[in-house]
């Protein structure tokens, strides 16, 4: 039958695996349904039988079985903390009560102040429950589906009668939701099951198919470039390269769904012969792989820009430094190491498929009596591959040595060129690539004699274990210091009130308020009746599902959420009308009424929850209104009056609407920036762990990246990622959002410039972070030089500078300084102070007379040893440099969104002349043309300087107008190609 099914999904084009899964969604929620048409079943369900078919949409098998049993545990946690909270505010609100079996109305006439008092009681339960609410979603979008559970058994056992006991009503709410859940579990085991090793290890080969496919591209670009000359069309390049930056995302999405896959096997109990887990000693170094896979890409962008100086590929407005790179050196570099690049090249992809064979036969195949012969073949061919590819990497580091005799002096002397860094990122993370792919192959050995140990399948219990512990020779790095599972420490509440906790705050006041405007009618003895008559629960219902923690996002979810409410009940009001009534229905009505729901309503519905995140919101209220109504219409018999009750609970969502935008309201501007802020304030603490030791009193000698400051390292990492998500998520919303004042600007594509810029930084810093941790510190005797300390720490210490005040200025909203520190020269010259180092000691003939000589260098290092450090230390000064650029750009749009103070005063408040500079270092100018701009700038009156802000300069100028990024940069320093160490 699956067969079938991916068959026909082929034909019509649509995805086989959300096929399957909505299959299965609408198989248990019809069933749910029937359970509610039969009478027997529908009196042990209790009170609210409509909760049945809600849990079935809250708790569906269309996931992962781990999924499914997260979101079981979740949902049980809320239902248990919700019907716990709700039974402890009834009893003591019954404790008011002198008959507890009266109902509500017969209390309203003979016990009305203590009535009074038992709704007053209730409220306050629902008052602390709200603010919970309301806070956990704020922290944690993961969280609603926890607290969503605890919001509808407490509200709706408020609203219920007074005389029902704490047993009835705790088989009202717990009967549905186990019932639901249970279900859903038969539901995702019985029919097309997605659990077990199968799919991880199918997961993994996708990701290292990838990221062969990747290495294929770059390689070729790498010779498509290679052979360019600039009298080519660079169509074919550019469009090469932007296939190459298309499957960098694919890549990305393939490893953020592989590792997702192997989390949710935290949850599961396979029966296979090796534990999921075990994959863990693969994945880790291929995420690895997958960063130097990622500076491949940025190696071969920079590539481009600098030979072929295509502005219309490069999203950075400022100058580049590869724009100075001459194309001739590049080529003949290229050229030297071409044929060891290609040998690498293919050995590393005969390694990953080896890999991806060992993942084959550990996780995916079944076994059989063949087994044991290939599995033997497979580990000779790795161990046979292993040697070929350590030689390929000998031969490219060989080569890189002797890669030139002008860079090299009979291969004792090094020099320093700039081309050299164009090529530096490219070599060295294809070398660690390759590396890695080693450690890989010699894990994949041990994995497959674990496997021919292992000949029948074990059953393997992995839940809440973070790390594969069964044997000691199959643990990765990151399981030695992950072992045990953590859990979270207890909250501070000194803390309750800072600043970072506000929003929290804020959001459960919203919550709090607008659920109290929605239901105070339900705790109120005169207007309760009418208000269960009403159906007003479900007010609430729908005024928490609209309620977002932004305004934007309200805006949208609101419409959303009426939109399936309203065609929600319409389709249930079809389905009514198929049924009949339920003294008139007969079996040919249900089965129609059954058909109808679930082909016609219910699948589209599915598909949509299912597979579009965009309108998730709408298709899950959607589904719940169809049964919800046609549930509550089968006893009252009374479709229309349902159906006007359940679009009146759309005023639920206007209400928190307005609360949204009247108190407190959470502004997606706000957020965004704050968000953009935060981001990179971190960016500049990744920065100081990655470039340590500019402090005077530091230690020279340690100017790495440590084991603590590596941990530290990546949960700023996670920070940040999980920073730029809620960006993403407010820059979505921030279109639906009103605007009270000011003229609307189009400043989106500055946010998604900023965002995209964000992205940038933290690749870059995790490319200079690996090669840091992974190796020993890159010539840190070069740091205790003077003019290198010097500069190297201008270098960092303006950069963090620049970054802490556009962090500043996006938090405050106010506008930059105008005497921003220049990080590009402070580099350079740290770059030149290097280079006279080196030119200095490569005046010596030999190295034993170098070894003699002042310079520490090669007092330290052997000059094989030193040329593979170079090559690291060319990445890390690559990589930097683009930094810079990106931090020069990150202050245009600082510039642009919040605006700079201006100098008013003296000589720095006159506008620099553009003109004149780039008529000096771009412009090529014959005698005569030059002649005229003599002539014409001499005649420029000298009381210019005094009437500046009476506007009488000469037109001729104000030539800034062609500069978009604001007069904030034109303070830097200026910014030329070469800087002497004097300056």
């Amino acid at each position: 039958m699956m067969n079938v099914i991916d068959e026909l999904c082929k034909k019509f084009n649509y995805s086989p695996i959300l096929c399957r899964r909505v299959i299965k969604c609408t198989f248990h929620l019809t069933v749910c349904f029937i359970f509610t048409l039969i009478t027997k079943i529908d009196n042990k369900l209790g009170l609210e039988a409509a909760f049945l078919p809600l849990i079935a949409v809250i708790v569906h098998p269309g996931r992962r079985f781990s999924a499914t049993l997260k979101h079981a545990i979740n949902c049980i946690f809320g239902l248990a903390t919700g019907l716990v909270w709700a039974l402890i505010g009834r009893e003591i609100a019954r404790a008011c009560l002198k008959n507890k079996n009266m109902n509500d109305d017969m209390l309203l006439k003979h016990e009305y102040h203590r009535y009074q008092a038992a709704l007053g009681i209730m409220y306050v339960f629902e008052f602390f429950m709200l603010i919970y609410h309301g806070w956990m979603r704020s922290v944690n979008h993961t969280y609603f589906s926890i607290v969503f559970p605890t919001f509808l058994v407490v509200h709706f056992a408020f609203s219920e009668q007074l005389m029902v006991d704490a047993r009835e009503l705790s088989r009202t709410y717990m009967v549905p939701f186990l019932l639901g859940i249970s279900m859903a579990f038969f539901w995702n085991v019985a029919l097309f099951p997605e659990f077990g090793s199968s799919q991880l290890g199918i997961s993994v080969k996708n990701m290292i198919k990838q990221i062969e496919n990747e290495l294929k591209i770059t390689n070729k670009f790498w010779h498509r470039m290679n052979a360019f000359e600039k009298t080519d069309d660079i169509d074919d390049l550019k469009l090469q390269l932007k296939h190459i930056l298309e499957n960098k995302n694919k890549l990305k999405t393939t490893t953020l769904s592989t590792n997702d896959v192997f989390k949710e096997s935290v949850y599961e109990i396979s029966y296979s012969h090796i534990a999921p887990k075990s994959v863990d000693v693969l994945l880790d170094e291929l995420n690895k792989v997958v960063s130097n896979v990622y500076g491949l890409v940025n190696a071969c962008q920079v590539l481009y820009l600098g030979l072929t100086n295509d502005k219309t590929m490069d999203f950075l407005t400022v100058e580049r430094e590869i724009e100075y790179s001459n194309s001739q050196t590049v080529k003949r570099l290229m050229t030297s190491i071409s044929k060891p690049i290609d040998t690498l090249h293919i050995r590393l992809l005969d390694a990953l498929y080896l890999i991806s064979d060992t993942v084959d036969k550990c996780y995916i195949e079944s076994n059989n009596t063949s087994q044991s012969p290939t599995v033997n073949k497979l580990i000779e061919d790795i161990e046979s591959n292993k040697i070929v590819l350590q030689n390929a990497i000998n031969n490219l580091s060989f080569e890189y040595q002797t890669i030139n005799n002008s860079f090299r002096e009979q291969y004792h002397s090094i020099n320093l060129e700039d081309e050299l860094f164009l090529l530096s990122t490219f070599v060295i993370n294809f070398k660690n690539s390759a590396e890695r792919a080693l450690l890989m192959m010699d894990q994949s050995v041990k994995l497959l004699q674990y496997r021919q140990k292992k000949r029948y399948k074990t059953l393997h219990i992995n839940l809440f274990t973070k790390s594969y512990k069964s044997d000691p020779g199959l643990k990765s790095e990151s399981q030695k210091f992950n072992a045990a599972p953590t859990f979270p420490s207890f909250p501070n509440f000194k803390n309750l009130l800072n600043s970072s906790n506000m929003p929290h705050i804020i959001f459960g006041l919203q919550v709090t308020i607008t659920i109290t405007i929605c239901t105070f009618v339900q705790f109120m003895p005169e207007a309760r009746r009418w208000s269960r008559n009403m159906h007003n629960p479900w007010v609430a219902f729908v005024a928490v599902l609209s309620l977002e923690p932004s305004s934007g996002a309200t805006f949208y979810v609101t419409f959303l959420r009426i939109f399936g409410v309203v065609f929600g009940s319409i389709f249930a009001l079809i389905t009514y009308l198929i049924y009949g009534s339920k003294d008139t229905t007969n079996y040919g009505r249900i089965v129609a009424c059954i058909i109808v729901s679930s082909l016609v309503f219910a699948i589209p519905g599915f598909h949509f929850f299912l597979g579009t995140p965009k309108y998730l919101k709408s298709a899950i209220i959607y589904i719940i209104t169809i049964y919800v109504v046609f549930d509550a219409s089968i006893d009252s018999d009374d479709i229309v009056q349902n159906f006007a009750k359940r679009c009146f609970a759309c005023v639920g969502g206007i209400v928190a609407l307005i609360v949204q935008n009247t108190i407190f309201p959470l502004r997606c501007r706000l957020g965004l920036f704050n968000e953009m802020s935060y981001s990179i304030n971190t960016i500049s603490k990744l920065i100081s762990i990655c470039f340590p030791g500019i402090d005077k009193n530091s230690d020279y000698d340690n100017i790495g990246v440590s084991l603590e400051e590596h941990k530290r390292f990546n949960k700023m990492i996670h920070s940040i990622e999980h920073s730029i998500s809620k960006m993403i998520e407010y820059k979505t919303f921030l279109k639906h959002e009103p605007k009270i004042k000011g003229d609307y600007q189009p400043l989106d594509p500055l946010y998604g410039e900023c965002i995209q810029i964000i992205k940038y930084l933290v690749e870059r810093c995790q490319l200079i972070e690996a090669l840091k941790f992974n190796s020993e510190e890159l010539l840190h005797t070069l740091n205790e030089q003077p003019q290198v300390f010097k500069h190297r720490q201008s270098t960092i210490v303006n950069l963090l500078n620049n970054f802490k005040v556009i962090s500043l200025s996006l938090a405050t909203k106010s506008p930059l300084p105008p005497n921003m520190l220049s990080s590009r020269n402070a580099h350079r010259k740290m770059t030149d102070s290097i280079k006279e180092i080196f030119d200095k000691a490569s005046q010596l003939k030999s190295h034993s007379m170098a070894r003699k000589s002042s310079s520490e260098i090669y007092q330290v290092y052997s000059v094989s040893f030193l040329t593979d450090k170079l090559l690291v230390w060319n990445s890390v000064n690559s990589q930097l440099s683009e930094i810079i650029e990106f931090s020069e750009e990150l202050i245009k749009i600082t510039n642009a969104l919040c605006g700079y103070r201006a100098f008013r005063y003296g000589f720095m408040a006159r506008e620099l002349n553009f003109e004149s500079i780039r008529m000096i270092t771009e412009i090529p100018l014959d005698n005569r043309q030059l002649e005229q701009r003599i002539r014409r700038r001499s005649s420029v009156s000298i009381t210019d300087f005094d009437d500046l802000e009476n506007g009488s300069n000469d037109d001729s100028d104000v030539l800034d107008d062609e500069y978009e990024g604001g007069e904030v940069i034109s303070r830097l320093a200026t910014l030329h190609k070469y800087v002497t160490l004097n300056d």
